[in-house]
């Protein structure tokens, strides 16, 4: 899932430089998403397995990685790039000076929001510790612009109209990871429905 979603930022980033008038992520927002990822990542140890899983013994499958990666990756850019252009456009924030932080206060939403999509996406039921940990962090992430601490990030609370673009744009997302872990379990992985009875 971070290898996913780091390559879904560079392409973003890549992109966006490309056609915008602003630099929509800088580095240390990028800086700041991994800390906050690894922090709901630590909950992982404690998660359910899925029971196909335990079946038979498996080896580290880097091809199958891959795959993940390439298909979640750049379906995380696509939304990324929707985000930023409904904001320069749609939001009337056209300029570069208008642009740059809100752009960037949509884009933390989202990619905030993309922490919680490993334990949302679960078919089944995720563990407590991790329901928690993901929610305190998307939480923190969601908070951070309106702090004492946002300027340092260069983060400002964004305007009214950004958070029903961030309703728009995030359930979406969801959907579509959860659709891709569903697919990667069965035909990646193996496990199929009939395994988890």
């Amino acid at each position: 899932m971070t290898a996913a979603l780091n390559v879904g930022n560079a392409l973003s980033v890549v992109v966006a430089s490309a056609v915008l008038p602003f630099l929509p992520l800088l580095p240390a927002h990028l800086v700041l998403r991994s800390v906050l990822f690894s922090v709901a990542a630590l909950a992982l140890p404690f998660d359910r397995v899925e029971p196909g899983w335990t079946v038979r013994p498996r080896g580290w499958d880097t091809r199958g990685m891959l795959r993940f990666m390439a298909v979640l990756g750049p379906l995380c850019s696509v939304f990324d790039l929707l985000t930023f252009w409904a904001v320069w456009r749609h939001l009337g924030l056209d300029t570069p000076e208008e642009g740059g932080v809100p752009g960037r206060l949509v884009r933390r939403g989202r990619a905030l929001a993309g922490t919680g999509a490993a334990p949302a996406a679960h078919p089944g039921r995720p563990a407590r510790a991790v329901l928690v940990t993901v929610a305190a962090v998307v939480v923190t992430g969601v908070a951070l612009p309106f702090t004492p601490v946002a300027p340092l990030f260069g983060m400002a609370a964004p305007p009214a109209a950004v958070w029903p673009l961030l309703l728009a744009v995030v359930p979406p997302f969801l959907l579509c990871a959860a659709a891709t872990r569903s697919l990667y379990l069965r035909h990646v992985l193996g496990i199929r429905p009939a395994d988890k009875e």
